[in-house]
């Protein structure tokens, strides 16, 4: 059984720095002379069918031996604004709908990483991240960091602390790789686009409110995280109980080179406190057919470690 998949993106990026020449634009009056904004528009389409293949046995949650393809079609506009002393203000209004193939069941590293911000087949508007970001520059050398989706362009110094606060992915600070993490524009597999090992707490699109810290310094960061959890696995509604439902996240990163390429590696480390099941309590308490969702209970735990590394290997 082999998969067949195609993939259409589109990305229109547009980026302004009013009081300053880029373009012939006209006179900006002298309050919005220092105000630095960008847009980015994303359009991503995929779509996967598979041929049929001999299924003996099957579940509900099973690959579907015989199916028609399936497509899922995501849309993001990123919109930054620099506020001054305030900080930089982002809002990503957010398009979905479609389907993974089987709904997205059946394979283990699901084929379409783009399918987990589908929560229904329709097409639906939400808003994917709102959040504000101030960083304190703390000395050293300054950096220019230019403007990208959800980077207005400014400098920084290469000593500094960031804080974000709002609504967002925490898999847009945390475990990132430059290689592969975008299943919009690289490998597109669940299981490469971050780690693993890590559920990283979210709704069922990807998105979670908190706050996001994080210390850089030449040659490394450390960054830190505490964000809302859903109220059940998968769900759409967010535990606001921060005392008996939470997720934190600790990484640090040091910068490297390895024959005159850079490279990178995160030690990432995670705890989540929500209402959630437990293997061994199913298996106890049921020995056949276990059900994880029977032995729910509120102050769950879950932890682990994980490991990234980047290396460039040609220009």
């Amino acid at each position: 059984m082999g998969i067949v998949q195609r993939r259409y993106c589109i990305l229109i990026c547009f980026s302004l720095l009013l009081g300053e020449t880029l373009a012939q634009i006209p006179v900006i009056p002298d309050s919005a002379a220092n105000l630095n904004t960008d847009f980015h528009f994303q359009l991503t389409t995929v779509s996967q069918s598979h041929s049929t293949f001999n299924s003996p046995y099957s579940g509900s949650n099973s690959l579907i031996s015989d199916e028609p393809a399936a497509m899922t079609l995501t849309a993001t506009i990123f919109w930054g604004i620099q506020l001054g002393k305030l900080g930089d203000f982002y809002i990503n209004p957010e398009i979905a709908g479609g389907s993974g193939i089987s709904s997205a069941k059946g394979i283990a590293g699901f084929t379409n990483g783009e399918a987990f911000r589908v929560g229904d087949p329709s097409p639906s508007m939400y808003m994917a991240r709102v959040y504000l970001q101030h960083t304190f520059n703390l000395g050293g050398e300054e950096e220019y960091i230019g403007e990208n989706a959800n980077q207005v362009n400014k400098t920084r110094s290469s000593r500094y602390f960031e804080i974000t606060a709002g609504k967002f992915s925490i898999a847009d600070f945390y475990d990132k790789n430059t290689y592969s993490h975008d299943p919009r524009s690289q490998f597109m597999n669940w299981s490469l686009m971050s780690g693993g090992g890590w559920d990283y707490p979210a709704n069922v699109r990807g998105y979670t409110w908190g706050v996001h810290l994080e210390y850089g310094h030449p040659g490394w960061a450390v960054r830190t995280a505490v964000v809302l959890v859903p109220q059940e696995a998968n769900g759409n509604e967010m535990e606001t109980n921060v005392s008996q439902a939470r997720s934190h996240a600790l990484e640090f990163e040091k910068s490297f080179h390895l024959a005159k390429q850079p490279g990178k590696i995160r030690l990432l480390g995670f705890y989540t406190l929500a209402n959630m099941g437990n293997y061994n309590r199913a298996l106890l308490s049921q020995p056949v057919g276990p059900d994880i969702t029977a032995v729910r209970a509120v102050g769950s735990r879950k932890y682990g470690l994980l490991i990234n590394a980047e290396q460039k290997v040609g220009r």
